[in-house]
Parts: structure tokens; C-alpha cells; sequence
């Protein structure tokens, strides 16, 4: 049997020994993309309670009748957020837990010559776009090539000193990309956004975070080791 509840948004689940309360729908989007929570318990006295509270919302039993006009009147929800590809990233991202994460393997140089003009055009769109106050720092790097990233990733710049040592800024979130036309190739600039924190060095960063931390410190561009990741992340919430 099946009965409606107008406003009902509980999810509870009572069984015989056991109760599920929680906030997950019973639907693929709570099943794979966004992060629920759920308690189960066997305490007799909160089964009890749970059973009782379905019990007393079981008024209005639903015939074969309406539920066929319901079937005909559903139209699956509308995710907002831009296009089919754009929804299976997020969803991705949120099944994960974790935005894409970027290692950027940088050192300190010239902006390439006639680029100038492109890259203090790009800073003001993205100082017009910061997210955050003066706990945040505004940085920006670019890359030969076409741009890898994409607002909504983080990014980790490592930074090769005059003296070989390499210094690394906590994640910044990417506010803004531009791409410029030079010459004989493309360049594209990325503006960023990170917590105003003390860089690290990478070799002591590498012995916190354990064995083969260091070789994966020295890569570039997406990190695709989710554990690795995490670690990464993890590092500098506890600043």
C-alpha cells in the first residue's frame, strides 16, 4: 500500500527490530551524487517511535487510479547548472566528495612578450570575481597551451626558487581563466583565489604526508590518486 502526506520531507524507515532516520531520498541523485547522512538504531524505544510516526501519516491510501494520473503527470527534475556535461561533472565531483585537484609545477618568469595588455585585463575580471575578504590572497600563473582548468577545481602551485627549493601554496580555488593568442602559441592565464597562509616547503610537506608523497609532489596537472588528494586537502584545513 502506498499513501500520501502533503509537505512530507522526513525520511524514516521502520522495521521490525530496526529504524533507518536520515536525510537521504529514495532516488539515484541522493544514491550517487550528493553526500546524505543516515542513523540506524535497534533501541526498541526509538523503533517504537519511528513506526508509530509512519504509522500516523498513513491517512490517505493511494488507488491504482491516481497513481497511473500521477505516473502521467511526472516530469524528472531539472538540475540547475548549465548543460548535460556540466551536471555529469558536478554529479562526479559530488559523488567524490572532492573537487578536481591540480598540481601546478611553476617557475618564476617573464610574461611572455605582448601579453601584457591580456593578462592585467584578466586580473580585473577576477578581482571583480573574488569569493572571499583578506584572509584570501589573489594569485594568478599561466601556461603554454590551452587551459586544463576550470572555475569550481582547486589548484596547488608549486614553485621552483632561484636556489632549487620548491615552496608550495595552500589550494586555491580557480576564479577565472583567459586565453591569449601569442605569436607562435597559445597562453593561457589562470587567476586564483587561496587562504592567505605561510608557503611550505615541498620536502618537508612530502615527509607529512608519507611514503611516495614526494614523487607526486613533482607531477603536474590533475591529481588522480582521490587518496592522495584528500591528503593533500586535508593538510591545510587544520591551518
Amino acid at each position: 500500500m502506498i499513501y500520501s502526506y502533503t509537505s512530507l520531507h522526513a525520511k524514516v524507515y521502520a522495521f521490525d527490530g530496526f529504524a533507518f532516520v536520515g536525510s537521504a531520498n529514495a532516488s539515484n541523485r541522493s544514491a550517487g551524487t550528493l553526500t546524505e547522512a543516515v542513523v540506524k538504531t535497534s533501541d526498541q524505544a526509538v523503533v517504537r517511535s519511528a513506526r508509530a510516526f509512519v504509522r500516523d501519516l498513513c491517512r490517505d491510501e493511494l488507488s491504482p487510479g491516481r497513481l497511473d494520473r500521477m505516473q502521467k503527470m511526472y516530469r524528472p527534475p531539472r538540475i540547475p547548472g548549465g548543460s548535460k556535461e556540466t551536471q555529469k561533472a558536478r554529479s562526479r565531483k559530488a559523488a567524490s566528495g572532492l573537487p578536481r585537484l591540480f598540481l601546478a609545477q611553476l617557475k618564476l618568469k617573464d610574461l611572455p612578450e605582448g601579453s601584457e595588455a591580456a593578462s592585467e585585463k584578466g586580473m580585473r575580471i577576477a578581482k571583480a570575481r573574488r569569493n572571499h575578504g583578506r584572509s584570501y590572497v589573489l594569485a594568478d600563473y599561466f601556461r603554454i597551451g590551452k587551459n586544463i582548468v576550470q572555475k569550481g577545481d582547486k589548484v596547488i602551485q608549486i614553485v621552483e626558487q632561484p636556489d632549487g627549493r620548491r615552496l608550495i601554496d595552500a589550494p586555491a580555488d580557480v576564479l577565472y581563466t583567459r586565453l591569449w593568442k601569442g605569436k607562435r602559441w597559445p597562453v593561457t592565464f589562470i587567476y586564483l583565489e587561496h587562504p592567505d597562509v605561510r608557503r611550505t616547503r615541498l620536502d618537508k610537506l612530502a615527509r607529512r604526508l608519507g611514503y611516495g608523497a614526494k614523487k607526486k609532489l613533482h607531477r603536474d596537472g590533475l591529481v588522480r590518486d582521490r587518496g592522495f588528494a584528500e591528503k593533500l586537502l586535508a593538510n591545510w584545513s587544520q591551518v
